[in-house]
């Protein structure tokens, strides 16, 4: 597996499917096929945009999500227009997460 970190920016997510987050302690991994990577990404040669059949957006460190869903349909076919299903987002909190507890010792 190569890990690439801070390249967001170059990431391309029109055309990439999201599968539901792994979460674990403070670590969500999320599932993706056919993210795209701009040029100028480390693990993109060409001038040109490249997709990956199947990679893994992982954020470590994490306290809180929230995911605004949308999902879009190519209207009419093959025209790559693409309209939202729905009027407005679905919003989605993962709260899977551990409580952090912060203990205090105080001594007289």
């Amino acid at each position: 597996m190569t890990v690439i970190s801070n390249h967001f920016d170059l990431l391309y997510f029109t055309n990439c499917n999201l599968d539901r987050p792994l979460i674990r302690d403070s670590k969500i991994v999320i599932p993706t096929c056919q993210l795209g990577l701009l040029p100028n990404h480390p693990l993109n040669p060409q001038n040109e945009i490249t997709f990956l059949p199947k990679s893994y957006l992982i954020f470590d460190g994490v306290k809180t999500s929230v995911r605004q869903l949308t999902g879009y349909v190519e209207e009419p076919p093959g025209s790559h227009d693409f309209k939202p299903l729905e009027k407005t987002s679905r919003t989605v909190i993962d709260d899977d997460f551990p409580m952090l507890v912060k203990l205090s010792a105080y001594l007289d």
